[in-house]
Order: structure tokens, then C-alpha cells, then sequence
């Protein structure tokens, strides 16, 4: 019951402090960052499936996420 309050407290301070506007635009973009994050560890898992049957070496997840991931 407290997380709720708390977290609708913060929702409440957000929209007071930056407005409905940049409130949802943050909620926005916090979902395409999940969503990126997401696709980047599938796609190391399919690189992997690859990797093993054309039998080269196989890329870390970390060097994975260097080339893919943010710069």
C-alpha cells in the first residue's frame, strides 16, 4: 500500500514540476528504451544461433552491446 502512495506521489511531483506534456514524453521514451534493450538481447541470441552454424567465433554479449548497444 505504500509503494502505491509513494509512486503516486512521485507521478503527481512529476507532473507539477515538468507538466503533462514532458511527464508522458518521459514515459515515452523510458518505453522505447525497454523495448530497444529488449531487441538488442534477441538479437545477440539469434547472432549467437548464427555464429554456431557458420561455425566462427562466437561475440560476447558485452562486445554484442559495444557494437549494437549506445554509443
Amino acid at each position: 500500500m505504500v509503494s502505491f502512495y509513494l509512486t503516486l506521489a512521485i507521478l503527481v511531483l512529476m507532473i507539477a514540476y515538468a507538466g503533462v506534456d514532458n511527464t508522458m514524453k518521459l514515459f515515452a521514451y523510458m518505453d522505447l528504451e525497454l523495448r530497444w534493450q529488449w531487441i538488442l538481447f534477441r538479437a545477440f541470441f539469434i547472432r549467437r544461433k548464427l555464429e554456431k552454424e557458420l561455425n566462427i567465433p562466437r561475440t560476447s554479449i558485452i562486445k554484442h552491446y559495444q557494437t549494437y548497444g549506445k554509443r
